[in-house]
C-alpha cells in the first residue's frame, strides 16, 4: 500500500497545483491503447565457454490516459497513469555448443543450437504492472487539422507480483534399455529468482518518450497515433542458467536479467473541444 501511495503522489501533487492555478480544467485529456515488443535479452556467462543462443523476445499490451497541462502555444507537462502487461511471445533457447558425445548421434542431428521451446500463449502472463509518466511536452501545429507533439521524462513505474520459476529443456537421447527407446539429458536449466516476489515492487524511476500524431476534428475530438520507446528496469530478477549441467567438459554457467525496455506504436482518442490557432 506504501508503494502505490509513492507511485501516485506526483499525480495527486501535480492535479492539486493544476486545479489550483486552473490548469486542470484547461488541461487536454486523451486515452489510448499500446502494442509494444520488448527488447532482446542478453546473456553473460560467469564460468565455461558455452552460453544460450538465440533471443528472447517478449511482447506487451499498455492503456494509458494522459493529462497534458500547455504552458503556452508549445510547451507543456503531460502526466497521466498507465497499465502495462507484459508477457511471453517468443522464447528460444539454445547453446552455442553441443557435447561430442550427443553431436555425433544422427538421430538429433544438431546445428549450431537447439532450439528449446517457442511459447505462443498469451495467457503466459509475464509481469503486470503501473505507472506514471512526468514528461516534458512539445507541440507543434501543423495546420488546422493536424498537430504532433514530442514527449520524454521520467516514468514511475510499480510491478505487480510474479512467481519465481524453475525451468530446464530436455532432448531424447536413444537407449534401447529405456522404455520407450529414448533417455533424457538436459540441455540446460535455469532458475529466476524475482524480487519480492510475493510483493509489490518498488517505485521504479524509468524513461519513457513519445512521438504523436493527432488528427482533429472539426469542432471537438481527435484521433492520435503514435510511437513510444520505454527504458526500464533490470532489476527485477536474478536469473541463473547452466547449460548442458550433465556434461562436465561442455557445462557453462551464466546469468542474465529480463530486460523491460521496450518499443511501440499505439491509438488513442483525445476528448474535449478543439481550439483554433
Amino acid at each position: 500500500m506504501k508503494n502505490i501511495c509513492l507511485l501516485f503522489l506526483p499525480l495527486l501533487l501535480l492535479t492539486k497545483i493544476g486545479h489550483s492555478q486552473g490548469l486542470f480544467k484547461k488541461s487536454v485529456k486523451s486515452a489510448y491503447v499500446l502494442y509494444g515488443r520488448h527488447f532482446i535479452t542478453k546473456y553473460s556467462v560467469d564460468s565455461g565457454s558455452t552460453n544460450l543462443a538465440g533471443s528472447k523476445m517478449y511482447i506487451g499490451w499498455q492503456a494509458g490516459f494522459n493529462l497534458d497541462y500547455n504552458f503556452n502555444k508549445n510547451w507543456g507537462l503531460r502526466t497521466g497513469i498507465a497499465a502495462h502487461i507484459h508477457f511471453v511471445a517468443e522464447i528460444f533457447y539454445g547453446v552455442t555448443a553441443v557435447p561430442d558425445s550427443i553431436s555425433k548421434l544422427d538421430e538429433l542431428q544438431p546445428k549450431n543450437k537447439i532450439p528449446a521451446q517457442a511459447l505462443l500463449d498469451p495467457l503466459f502472463i509475464e509481469r503486470k504492472s503501473i505507472g506514471i509518466p512526468v514528461k516534458a511536452m512539445y507541440q507543434m501545429n501543423l495546420s488546422k487539422k493536424y498537430d504532433l507533439k514530442f514527449t520524454g521524462g521520467l516514468y514511475l513505474n510499480i510491478y505487480f507480483p510474479s512467481r519465481n520459476e524453475n525451468i530446464s529443456q530436455l532432448i531424447p537421447l536413444p537407449d534401447s534399455l529405456a522404455p520407450y527407446g529414448y533417455n533424457y539429458t538436459a540441455a540446460f536449466t535455469i532458475h529466476r529468482d524475482f524480487n519480492k516476489s510475493a510483493d509489490l515492487s518498488k517505485p521504479f524511476i524509468e524513461w519513457q518518450s513519445d512521438i504523436e500524431v493527432i488528427r482533429k476534428f472539426k469542432r471537438s475530438g481527435a484521433i492520435l497515433a503514435g510511437m513510444k520507446i520505454h527504458i526500464g528496469t533490470k532489476k527485477l530478477e536474478k536469473a541463473e542458467f547452466t547449460t548442458w549441467p550433465d556434461f562436465s567438459d561442455s557445462r557453462s554457467k551464466g546469468h542474465y536479467t529480463l530486460n523491460r525496455s521496450y518499443i511501440g506504436v499505439y491509438a488513442g482518442y483525445r476528448f474535449g473541444k478543439n481550439h483554433s490557432k
